[in-house]
């Protein structure tokens, strides 16, 4: 088990503007790379890949304010994936903030949006399935009222679609071809309601093969050649997630911008106020204290400069925390960085019985 202690080798404050990237531009939403999760946070929801041990998965999915999740199973799940191998954070913009992620089987470049609750997920590997187990009353799918098969028909493991011919969807003979009836030009809508009303959407493009339609937990299992799709939450109802689905396909397609789902702007903030910060280390955790509500960005460095762990995005609590667990014995740099100026503090991490 590692404890650490602060050793003042060297302490900064650094005032005026930085050159990385870090503007206002983050006020608005974080992304949070840690011990193997990734975590898109902004003002109307959270959106977090973490493991469950085997596998990592968007299992984190919640609007702002609620507590817990609202996946009853997994989300953008597959068994043949396993768990994140690197993350890395690739474009902060003034609406839009991406991250790459990689798994042993293939990568993704995740982008969330300003003040909406949607994650586009482009995938490089078209070879997985994968299962989204929601958790929920009732299945939504643009176009089923016209569909050939009804959900309360197609119990799994049979296909709700499939494309062609296939061993594991024997209830569709030949297969559909064209599903022209499911699809909104082009692009497929599936979701699941919950009782309370939030619902859950997924917008994938017409390179989907097959959709089977999971029973325990409401949701789906996807096997695709898509690459990319649009995973959403939506307030108010079944209807909700069709028409916010549809929003999302015109604006792939070149139209307007979905609506925002706080429905104000969100006020900018300013940084935090590095004079007034203290770096304080306990057992487990490197915590910053006493800044201000903000823009924000931790990194904890070895002595070449190499990160080990950071954190972007902003701060509402006043204290933000780097995890210890697991270092190496030795001395690394602590590092708190905001368009008001810089902060640099040496610790020293000793392995303890």
């Amino acid at each position: 088990m590692a404890r650490s202690f602060c050793v003042t080798i060297l302490a900064m404050v650094l005032s005026g503007a930085l050159t990385e990237d870090i503007d206002a531009a983050q006020a608005w939403g974080s992304i949070a790379i840690s011990g193997g999760s990734a975590v898109f946070k902004n003002s109307v929801w959270e959106a977090g890949y973490v493991s469950n041990g085997a596998e990592t998965c968007l299992n984190d999915l919640k609007p702002a304010g609620m507590t817990g999740t609202i996946v009853g199973g997994y989300c953008d799940c597959s068994s043949s994936r396993g768990t994140l191998s690197s993350a890395s954070v690739t474009a902060e913009n003034a609406d839009s903030m991406s991250a790459h992620l990689s798994w042993a089987a293939g990568d993704a470049q995740m982008t969330m949006f300003k003040d909406r609750m949607i994650l586009r997920t482009a995938y490089s590997s078209n070879s997985w399935n994968v299962g989204d187990q929601i958790g929920g009353s009732d299945w939504v799918i643009y176009g089923m009222e016209n569909w050939k098969r009804t959900v309360a028909g197609t119990p799994y493991p049979s296909c709700y679609f499939s494309r062609g011919a296939d061993a594991g969807c024997a209830n569709c003979g030949s297969g559909d071809g064209n599903p022209t009836a499911l699809l909104y030009k082009n692009w497929f809508i599936l979701g699941v309601i919950r009782s309370d009303g939030i619902g859950y959407g997924r917008v994938i493009d017409n390179t989907l093969d097959i959709i089977k339609l999971l029973p325990w937990n409401k949701g789906y299992e996807i096997f695709w050649h898509a690459h990319t799709s649009y995973i959403y939450l939506t307030k108010g109802g079944q209807n909700k997630i069709i028409s916010r689905g549809k929003a999302i396909v015109d604006w792939i397609a070149g139209g307007a911008y979905p609506a925002s789902d706080a429905g104000t702007a969100v006020t900018q903030r300013t940084g935090p106020t590095i004079k007034d910060a203290q770096i304080v280390c306990t057992p487990s955790a490197v915590t910053i204290r006493g800044i201000a509500d903000g823009v924000y960005k931790m990194e904890l460095l070895r002595l070449d400069g190499s990160v080990v762990v950071a954190s972007r995005g902003q701060t509402n609590t006043g204290d933000r925390q780097l995890s210890l667990r697991g270092l190496p014995q030795g001395v690394y740099v602590v590092r708190l960085l905001a368009p008001a100026g810089a902060m640099t503090k040496m610790i020293m991490v000793e392995q303890g019985i």
